[in-house]
C-alpha cells in the first residue's frame, strides 16, 4: 500500500507535561526522559530518513548494548539522517503508558515510534523475542510483518539471534545477518528513495543487499516426520544462502559514547580492543559467528581511550574483547595506559580473561584498578571434559593464576562453570566442588583480607552454528540432581554458589533451535503475558507451556532430540562463514576427546578465509592457510625471520610514534604551564569554589547519587583538578549542601569543589560552561575558605515550590489546613526500618497555597521545610499526607536556607 492510500502516523512529539504527569508514579524515572550527554538532536523536518534505534528490554541494559551505540553514531554522522532510541519501559511505566494512552516514543525528540521510516529492533539474545512484540505493541505497530503496510515503519532486526531468527520471522520484514557497521547505509539508501512506496517494493530491493535475510521471500516444507526438509526462495532476487556481512578493518570506536544519567549495567566507556575469537571452545556461538579475529592496534586504542575519557568524562574504560587477554599487545597496552592516565585516576576492566592466555604481567598491568575481583571460566573442572570442549586450561595454570590474583590483593574470583556439557559424568561434577574449594583455600592462605569465590552454573544450550548444533539438550532430572550435589558441596565461609533456572535453559533452547512452526508459540505465549524472560522476577513459564499445549507443538522435539549429521537446521540457509562440513568434523574430534589448536598458530579450513579473502586485512590474526603441519614446520624459520622483520620494523614505527607523541605533550604542557602562570598572576585562585547551579526536566528524575556521577564526569571532561580521596577506588572530592529528592527540579543548588591546585572563580565558570549535560546549568561560581565548614552541616531548611493540576482548589486547601492543624503527623520511615515512624509536623515550618499560577496548573503550594539534625522535611512526604502523590505535579527547590 503506498502513501496514496495509507497516512503516515503523525510524528507529533509527545507533551513534556503529559509524560511529567506519569513520572512520579514510577520507580527510576529516570530511564524514560532522555538527556543524555552526548545524545544527538537533529532536525526532523530537514533529515529525509528517520530510523530509531530499539532494545527490547529496560534501558539500564539497552544503554550497555555496544552495537546499537556504533550504529547510533554512523547513522548520525549522515548528514540528512537521524537515528534516535527507544527502550522497552518496566511494568510499571507500561502500564501508566496504556492508560494515558500514550504510545512508545524515541527519547531524543519524544516522536512515536511509529512515526519513524525505519524501526530497527537488537535480538541480542532469544530471551528478548517476547519483547520485541512487546515493544511494536507498545509502539502502536501490529506485531505481525504482514499486517503492517506503508504507514508503518519497516522491522529490521540484528545481532547474535539473527543468525536463526526462524522462531521470530512472522514478525519482522528483515533480519541483517552479522556485521552492520557497512550493511545499515546500504539499507537506508536503498530504502530512502522507496520509503513512501509499496512495503512489497521496499522488501524486494532490501532482498538484495549481500546480507539482509527477507524471510517473506522463503518458504519452509517439512518431512513426514517433522524435520526441516527444505527453505527456498519464491522469488528469484531471493538468494538460497545469506552469508553473514563483516568488516574487514575494524572502524573507529565511537567517540561521543552516550553516558546515561542514571546508574545502568556496565556504566563505563567501551573500546573495543579485539572482534572475534580463535580458541573454537566448542558450545561457544559468539566465538563461530565473530569470525574472523580482528585486532585493533595498541596505539590506536591509547589514543582512542584519551579521546573517550575526555568526551565523556567516564572514569572505568572496558578493553572489550570475547578474549582480552589474547590481544598480542595487551600487557604492555595496560602498562601504556597506567603510566599515562593517573591523573586524575583512570581505571580500565577487561571483562572476559581466559585463564589460558592470562599472565602475571596482565594482574600487574591492573594495579591501578579497582581491585574488586577477577572473572575466570574454566567451564569444565577436568581435563577430560575440557578437551571434549576444547578448552586447553590445566588445573595447575588454574590455581596458580588464583594464588597469584588473590595475592597482588584481589579479593574476590569469580569462576563460570557449565553443567550438562556432552560427555559429562557425576565425577566432572565433583571435580567442580572440589576445585572451588581449592580455589577458595588457597586464598584464605595467601591473602590478607577476607576473600571469596563466586561459583556460577548455567546449563548448555546446544546453539545453532557450533560444534554441539547436533546435540540434545541435558534433561531436567540428571540437572537439578547435578545442581544439588553443588549446593551440597559448594557452601561455608569464601564460597557462593549461583545457578540458572533449568526452566529459562529449556526457553532459551527452544528458542534457539526452533524453526517458523514456533512462531505461532511466540505470538501466543506473548498474549498469554509471557514478557522479561530473562527477567526472574517477571518471567512467567505457565504461558509458554499453555501456548505450546494450545498450539499442539511438542517442545521435546525442539529440547531433547539428537541430530543426525545430514539433517538439514532451520539455520542452514544463514552462514556464519564457519563450514558446517567444519563443524561436523569438529564434533567427531569432540567425542575422540581431541584439542584443536588455536586457529592463530595452524589454520584449520574453517572457511572464514575463503569466502572473505577479498576482505582480508593487517588486523586479522589468521595465519596463511593449509592445515598441514609438515608444511607449516617447513616454512617456520622463513616465518621467524619475517615475523622478526616485521617486528623490527613496528618497534621503529612505534619509536617515532612515541617520539611525536612525546614532543606534543611537552608542547602542551609548555602551553599549559604559561596558561596556568598567566592566571596565577592575574589572580592567585582558590582551592576550594562553591558552584550555583539548577536542574531541571530531565535531570529532575534522578537520584542524588547519579546527579553525584553527573558531576564527576562533568569535571573530568572539563578538565578541572579536582582532589581526589585515597585508597582502592579514589573519588573526587566534592560536596552538595542537601540531595534532592528524585522528581524534583533546583532552581539553585550548591556543590563545593575541592581543587588540586588554584584555580579562580571565573576561570572554573568558564570551563564548565558547554560541558554539562542537557537539563544542569551552571549559574555562578564563587571561592569558599577551606576552613568554611561542610555545606550539610550548615543547611537549616529548604523552600519547595510545587505546582498541581487536576485538583480541586477547595480540597486541597482544607487538607493543607488539617496538616497545619495537627500536632503530630506520625509518617512511615523510609529505608529498611519500614515499620518505624517519625512525626513530619515539626518539619513542616511554612505550607502555603498559592492560586496566581500559569496554564494548565491549579494551584501551587509553597512549602518551607526544616533540616534538622537527623530530620529533614521532603515535599514527596508533604504531597503524600496531602493525599496529592498521584496527581500531576512539578516541584521545585527554590532555595536553600545555611545558618
Amino acid at each position: 500500500m503506498s502513501k496514496a492510500t495509507a497516512s503516515r502516523i503523525p510524528a507529533t512529539p509527545l507533551a513534556w507535561e503529559r509524560l511529567e504527569a506519569l513520572l512520579h508514579r514510577v520507580s527510576k524515572p529516570g530511564r524514560y526522559v532522555g538527556g543524555e550527554y552526548n545524545s544527538v538532536h537533529k532536525s526532523w523536518e530537514e533529515t529525509a530518513f528517520h530510523v530509531c534505534l530499539a532494545f527490547p528490554d529496560l534501558y539500564d541494559l539497552g544503554m550497555s548494548n555496544f552495537a546499537l551505540a556504533i550504529l547510533y553514531e554512523i547513522i548520525n554522522q549522515e548528514a540528512d539522517v537521524l537515528a534516535e532510541r527507544t527502550y522497552l519501559p518496566a511494568p510499571d511505566m507500561l502500564e501508566q503508558l496504556t492508560a494515558a494512552g500514550i504510545p512508545l516514543y524515541a527519547l531524543e525528540s519524544y516522536r512515536p515510534v511509529a512515526a519513524f521510516d525505519l524501526l530497527g529492533i537488537s535480538v541480542a539474545y532469544e530471551q528478548l523475542y517476547t519483547n520485541a512484540l512487546l515493544l511494536m505493541d507498545q509502539a502502536g505497530l501490529p506485531v505481525r510483518a504482514a499486517a503492517r503496510d506503508a504507514r508503518y515503519p519497516l522491522v529490521i532486526g540484528g545481532g547474535h539471534g539473527a543468525f536463526n531468527p526462524e522462531p521470530i520471522t512472522a514478525f519482522f520484514d528483515a533480519f541483517v545477518i552479522g556485521e552492520g557497521e557497512e550493511v545499515i547505509l546500504e539499507v537506508i539508501d536503498a530504502l530512502r528513495p522507496l520509503k513512501d512506496g509499496p512495503r512489497e517494493e521496499q522488501l524486494r530491493a532490501l532482498a538484495q543487499i549481500p546480507g539482509l535475510y527477507v524471510p517473506s521471500f522463503y518458504h519452509a516444507s517439512y518431512t513426514a516426520t517433522g524435520e526441516l526438509a527444505v527453505l527456498e526462495p519464491t522469488i528469484p532476487a531471493a538468494p538460497p544462502r545469506i552469508a553473514k556481512r563483516i568488516v574487514g578493518t575494524l572502524p573507529p570506536t565511537p567517540i561521543k559514547q552516550l553516558v546515561p544519567n542514571i546508574d545502568v549495567v556496565h556504566n563505563r566507556g567501551v573500546v573495543q580492543i579485539q572482534r572475534g575469537c580463535t580458541r573454537g571452545c566448542r558450545f561457544c556461538q559468539a566465538g563461530a559467528i565473530n569470525r574472523p579475529v580482528r585486532e585493533r592496534p595498541a596505539a590506536e586504542i591509547e589514543e582512542t581511550v584519551a579521546a573517550l575519557t575526555t568526551a565523556t568524562g567516564y572514569e572505568e574504560i572496558a578493553l572489550l574483547s570475547l578474549s582480552a587477554a589474547d590481544h598480542t599487545e595487551i600487557a604492555p597496552l595496560l602498562h601504556a595506559l597506567q603510566e599515562r592516565f593517573t591523573s586524575p585516576p583512570l581505571s580500565f576492566s577487561l571483562p572476559s580473561l581466559r585463564i589460558d592466555s592470562f599472565s602475571l604481567e596482565l594482574a600487574d598491568g591492573l594495579h591501578g584498578s579497582r581491585k574488586s575481583g577477577f572473572t575466570f571460566a574454566p567451564e569444565a573442572a577436568t581435563e577430560r571434559l575440557r578437551r571434549r570442549i576444547n578448552k586447553q586450561i590445566p588445573t595447575q595454570k588454574l590455581l596458580t593464576v588464583a594464588e597469584e590474583v588473590f595475592r597482588r590483593g584481589w579479593r574476590t574470583l569469580k569462576l563460570y562453570f557449565m553443567i550438562g556439557l556432552p560427555g559429562e559424568t557425576d565425577a566432572d561434577i565433583a571435580a567442580i566442588a572440589e576445585l572451588a574449594t581449592e580455589v577458595r583455600n588457597i586464598g584464605q592462605r595467601v591473602s590478607q583480607s577476607r576473600i571469596q569465590v563466586n561459583v556460577s552454573v548455567n546449563t548448555c544450550v546446544p546453539k545453532p552454528h557450533t560444534v554441539f548444533q547436533w546435540e540434545p539438550l541435558a534433561d531436567g532430572e540428571t540437572i537439578q540432581r547435578r545442581i544439588s550435589y553443588l549446593q551440597r558441596h559448594i557452601r561455608g565461609r569464601g564460597l557462593d554458589l549461583s545457578w540458572n533456572r533449568y526452566q529459562e535453559t529449556q526457553l532459551e533452547t527452544l528458542l534457539a533451535r526452533g524453526d517458523r512452526r514456533l512462531n505461532a508459540v511466540v505470538e501466543r505465549a506473548w498474549e498469554l503475558g509471557a514478557r522479561f524472560d530473562a527477567w526472574s522476577e517477571w518471567a512467567d513459564f505457565d504461558a509458554w507451556k499453555q501456548a505450546f499445549q494450545e498450539l499442539a507443538v511438542d517442545p521435546h522435539f525442539y529440547l531433547y532430540r539428537a541430530r543426525e549429521p545430514e539433517e538439514v537446521f532451520p539455520w542452514d540457509h544463514l552462514q556464519s562463514g564457519v563450514e558446517k562440513r567444519f563443524l561436523w568434523q569438529d564434533h567427531q574430534r569432540s567425542q575422540a576427546e581431541e584439542f584443536l589448536d588455536d586457529c592463530r598458530e595452524q589454520c584449520h579450513a574453517c572457511g572464514i578465509l575463503q569466502r572473505y579473502a577479498q576482505q582480508r586485512s593487517a588486523e586479522w590474526q589468521c595465519p596463511a592457510r593449509g592445515s598441514e603441519k609438515a608444511k607449516e614446520r617447513g616454512s617456520e624459520g622463513a616465518r621467524k625471520r619475517e615475523s622478526e622483520e616485521a617486528k623490527e620494523r613496528e618497534d621503529e614505527k612505534a619509536k617515532e610514534r612515541v617520539s611525536e607523541e612525546a614532543k606534543e605533550r611537552v608542547s602542551e604542557e609548555a602551553k599549559e604551564r604559561e596558561s596556568e602562570q598567566a592566571r596565577e598572576r592575574e589572580d592567585t585562585g582558590a582551592l576550594r569554589v562553591r558552584v550555583t547551579f539548577a536542574t531541571e526536566k530531565n535531570l529532575a528524575y534522578i537520584s542524588v547519587l547519579d546527579l553525584g556521577s553527573i558531576w564527576e564526569r562533568t569535571l573530568r571532561s572539563a578538565g578541572i583538578p579536582v582532589k581526589y580521596s585515597q585508597g582502592f577506588h579514589p573519588r573526587p572530592k566534592i560536596q552538595f549542601a542537601r540531595p534532592l529528592p528524585t522528581g524534583c527540579g533546583g532552581a539553585a543548588e550548591w556543590v563545593d569543589l575541592w581543587l588540586e591546585t588554584p584555580r579562580t572563580a571565573a576561570a572554573v565558570r568558564a570551563t564548565l560552561q558547554g560541558q554539562t549535560p542537557p537539563g544542569l546549568t551552571v549559574l555562578e561560581v564563587h571561592p569558599v575558605a577551606e576552613t568554611e565548614p561542610a555545606l550539610q552541616e550548615m543547611v537549616v531548611a529548604t523552600e519547595y515550590y510545587t505546582l498541581l493540576r487536576e485538583v480541586d482548589p477547595d480540597a486541597v486547601k482544607t487538607a493543607v489546613a488539617a496538616l497545619l492543624a495537627a500536632e503530630t503527623v506520625m509518617r512511615p520511615q523510609r529505608g529498611r526500618r519500614r515499620h518505624k515512624q517519625y512525626d513530619l509536623r515539626p518539619l513542616v515550618q511554612e505550607l502555603a497555597v498559592e492560586e496566581d499560577v500559569p496554564a494548565p496548573w491549579t494551584l501551587a503550594l509553597r512549602m518551607h521545610l526544616a533540616a534538622l539534625p537527623g530530620a529533614t522535611g521532603r515535599p514527596d512526604e508533604v504531597l503524600k499526607t496531602l493525599a496529592l502523590e498521584d496527581v500531576p505535579y512539578r516541584c521545585t527547590r527554590q532555595r536553600i536556607f545555611l545558618c
